[in-house]
């Protein structure tokens, strides 16, 4: 289960705290976070996370089930809206951050790996054409970025995997239904490795049939 933002959540990342939004994934995908809790009869779970660029902790609630995170919520909100966070457990998720940052590493023959200059893109930018009800192309919609490498940097294998296209689809709902009065719908898939990379295009019906 890979991490990744609803629309409303990306949102709430860019206003409310530093961390660019695929480092608070990563984290969550390497578990260096506290579970404070689920919401009842509901696959939300709470979990507690410390910003290193705010030097402060936040709340991600996170579908575990397609590991969509919903939103983030500062503290005093969360104590507001659900229940308070303990300082002991906002001491716990601040020490999992900087033990992470000091870990002590073997010395190794093999040589470190330079992620800040490899040749290989890290991700796939993905968008979408988006028209009107009459079929006239209206706007171009953001749809976020995915991880390339468990992928083996190929399109091809990013689409056939159905959690991607069911992830996908959901962000499309969550951002058309926030202009639904618009009548807009999403006609065209743009997937790109990279900032330079090929774009390749899939009409949304193939990507996702009606009823699938």
């Amino acid at each position: 289960m890979q991490a990744h933002f609803s629309y409303h959540a990306f949102q709430r990342v860019k206003g409310r705290i530093s961390m660019p939004h695929y480092e608070l994934a990563k984290q969550l995908d390497d578990d260096l976070v506290i579970n404070i809790g689920d919401e009842p009869n509901t696959n939300r779970v709470h979990k507690l996370f410390y910003s290193e660029a705010d030097y402060m902790c936040f709340v991600a609630v996170q579908d575990c089930q397609t590991g969509m995170i919903i939103t983030i919520l500062p503290i005093d909100y969360h104590e507001n809206i659900a229940w308070a966070v303990p300082i002991e457990q906002q001491q716990q998720a601040k020490k999992l951050i900087l033990l992470e940052a000091y870990i002590p590493i073997e010395p190794s023959d093999t040589p470190v790996k330079d992620y800040a200059n490899q040749s290989e893109p890290q991700v796939f930018k993905v968008s979408a054409t988006v028209v009107n009800e009459y079929g006239e192309h209206v706007r171009s919609m953001t749809l976020g970025s995915w991880q390339s490498g468990p992928y083996g940097q190929s399109i091809d294998a990013l689409v056939d995997d159905s959690n991607f296209v069911s992830n996908l689809k959901q962000i499309i709902n969550d951002k058309l239904a926030c202009t639904a009065q618009l009548k807009e719908f999403v006609q065209t898939i743009i997937i790109k490795l990279g900032k330079k990379g090929d774009s390749v295009l899939y009409a949304k019906s193939d990507l996702m049939p009606v009823g699938a």
